[in-house]
């Protein structure tokens, strides 16, 4: 063999045998084949090998060609669970996507000096200093004695568009709650929101009144909020003040814990000032009726959808909000708290197609085999004695409270399967976790369907209710109901109840009775808002129990809570009608148990998810 030389990188060589027991093995050098390789001297090489003349290998005999067939092959059912990647793909896909993944953002001031953008988050941070002023949030003043001062921070965000391409630099001065002493700082820190099923009954109604709408976002909501309390911060990091110098807070800033509260309550009090009034069943839901017209907002923190049926009077709201606070227009809504609204002639869509792609990336699942069902027929047994628990091991908790967003918000479809799930936080097992991971196999194929909400219903308020009788390890069973206003599917629920039932009738009673309370507080919100609700429905498919409201039976309901009564006399003073409905065409059959395919998508076709 020739020494090796600088032009020259072998990839392997072969060493002579002397023995036919010996067997030939290829020696790979462990070296760059773009690092040069230094020369190597006869002396150097191995004894055994000659450094006169290059040696070939022996020929190696003629090895007939493998036919590979062509059937296609598919991956084990106990596979389907699974997703697999070939280690180096996985490391090559993620570093050529870094940049996708991995934002490389400055986490202090001073992490922007020496950047390639160091301009743009500059300026970005003059921006945000000059809302602050322009607003007078402080006063520069002396830090008085026995007072002390509360830190601050910048925090750097990129805003990108659809495409993924940055749109806005962002930099947010925020105080370090944290540091705030209660008692001291801060007082009370609740503030409400919107309920989600308010928000759902808002959009049914602009859907079916064909209300003139428009969504409004208040730039810097918590900047407006007005501080009870004094607070002293210190300057912010960039600025440069006399010693002793800090900032007596005037307005509210992000970061405080009485931010949110105090700009509840801002805004409640200019809502006020313009003839608004908060409803009694939701307090983030505003009317305004002034003779024939009626006016609506809604507000979840900063996000806003007005609605009216004049147009002027529509304009002229948000022409006062615009004049109060920095406002920015966005239009007929289009998308709300990461909602998709699609409007059409027909009704209108709500949906999450991007949250469930994010989510199915986040949990790996992006490639996983798509199944038809949430769940399978026979449900998971409880933890063995002898089964490992994954509980921090696996992200179990995590995927639940995932998955629950997107059931309470736009999938009713998955409300069982999430509800049966998540009693298993504590104790869950690799079953379990195959369980969870079903549902986004689930999703990954049903990731287009929608929630509709139609036009030419006329029934204002309506439910179905429904239990499956002790169903659980513990034989409590669980309960099942979904409520409709004006055929748009608002409101929907899985729970186990609170109490063991003896019979299939006392677990429907039960379930009764928790879908009129919440039907009455429906009822109540929509009387409210100026809709006439005269005796809403229940549809229930056990006879029995229906017999029981009207008839007193004394020896089947004498141990039931008096709480649960609470459907007997809304049925007796004809609140709220309780009407049979066949087995079959009981919507609320697919909230109490695990359905076969069949079943299972009649159900949710019911549902109006398509």
């Amino acid at each position: 063999i020739s020494p090796t030389s600088h032009d020259v990188t072998p990839t392997s060589f072969v060493l002579p045998t002397t023995s036919p027991d010996l067997v030939q093995k290829p020696v790979t050098p462990n070296v760059l084949l773009d690092t040069p390789q230094p020369s190597v001297t006869p002396e150097e090489l191995p004894v055994s090998l000659p450094t006169s003349q290059s040696v070939s290998p022996p020929p190696s005999p003629p090895v007939d060609e493998l036919r590979r067939s062509g059937r296609i092959r598919t991956a084990p059912k106990y596979l389907e669970d699974y997703t697999t990647f070939a280690f180096e793909e996985e490391v090559t896909n993620f570093a050529f996507h870094a940049d996708v993944y991995v934002e490389n953002l400055p986490q202090t001031f001073d992490d922007i000096k020496g950047r390639d953008d160091e301009s743009q988050w500059i300026e970005a941070v003059h921006e945000e200093l000059n809302s602050l002023e322009e607003n007078n949030t402080w006063t520069l003043t002396e830090l008085p004695n026995g007072k002390r001062a509360i830190p601050c921070r910048w925090v750097f965000r990129l805003k990108r568009d659809t495409d993924g391409n940055v749109s806005q630099y962002k930099a947010r001065l925020v105080i370090k709650g944290c540091a705030q002493r209660k008692g001291f700082d801060y007082a009370e820190t609740y503030a409400p929101v919107a309920h989600h099923v308010t928000t759902r009954t808002m959009l049914s109604l602009i859907n079916r009144e064909n209300l003139f709408t428009c969504s409004m976002d208040v730039k810097n909501a918590f900047l407006h909020g007005e501080l009870c309390e004094e607070i002293f911060m210190d300057p912010p990091p960039g600025m440069n003040f006399q010693p002793n110098v800090v900032c007596k807070l005037n307005k509210t800033l992000y970061g405080l814990k009485q931010a949110p509260r105090a700009w509840n309550a801002r805004l409640d009090s200019f809502l006020e000032s313009l003839g608004f009034k908060a409803c009694n069943n939701d307090s983030c839901l505003y009317k305004l009726f002034e003779n024939d017209t009626r006016t609506y907002l809604l507000s979840y923190v900063d996000d806003f959808i007005l609605a009216s049926t004049d147009l002027n009077t529509l304009n002229q709201v948000k022409s006062d909000l615009e004049r109060e606070f920095r406002m920015k227009d966005l239009g007929k809504p289009t998308s709300f708290l990461g909602i998709r609204i699609e409007w059409n002639t027909e009704g209108l869509y709500l949906s999450q197609p991007f949250y469930i792609r994010k989510l199915l990336e986040k949990f790996n699942m992006q490639d996983s085999k798509p199944c038809s069902t949430p769940m399978e027929v026979k449900l998971p047994d409880d933890p063995g004695p002898d089964e490992e628990c994954i509980i921090g091991v696996k992200p179990y908790r995590e995927l639940i409270g995932s998955l629950m967003h997107l059931m309470l918000i736009s999938r009713p479809d998955l409300s069982f399967a999430v509800n049966f799930l998540s009693r298993y936080q504590t104790s869950a097992t690799e079953r379990h976790w195959i369980c969870l991971k079903r549902i986004l196999r689930y999703l990954r194929g049903t990731s287009d369907l929608k929630l509709f909400y139609p036009k030419d219903c006329a029934t204002p308020l309506e439910a179905f209710a429904d239990a499956d009788f002790a169903n659980s390890s513990c034989r409590r069973s669980t309960t099942g109901f979904l409520i409709r206003v004006f055929g748009a599917t608002v409101s929907w629920n899985t729970r186990k109840q609170k109490s063991v039932a003896l019979s299939t009738m006392e677990a429907e009673y039960l379930a009764l009775s928790d879908a009129a309370a919440e039907m009455l507080w429906l009822k109540r919100l929509l009387e409210e808002l100026g809709f006439r609700v005269s005796i809403p429905t229940i549809f229930e498919d056990n006879q029995p129990c229906i017999k029981s409201l009207s008839k007193w039976e004394r020896n089947k309901l004498k141990h039931i809570d008096t709480k649960y009564h609470f459907i007997r006399n809304l049925f007796c003073d004809r609140t709220i009608d309780v009407i049979y409905v066949p087995t079959d065409k009981q919507i609320a059959d697919i909230f109490t148990k695990s359905l076969p395919l069949v079943k299972f998508s009649y159900f949710r076709e019911m549902l109006n998810l398509k």
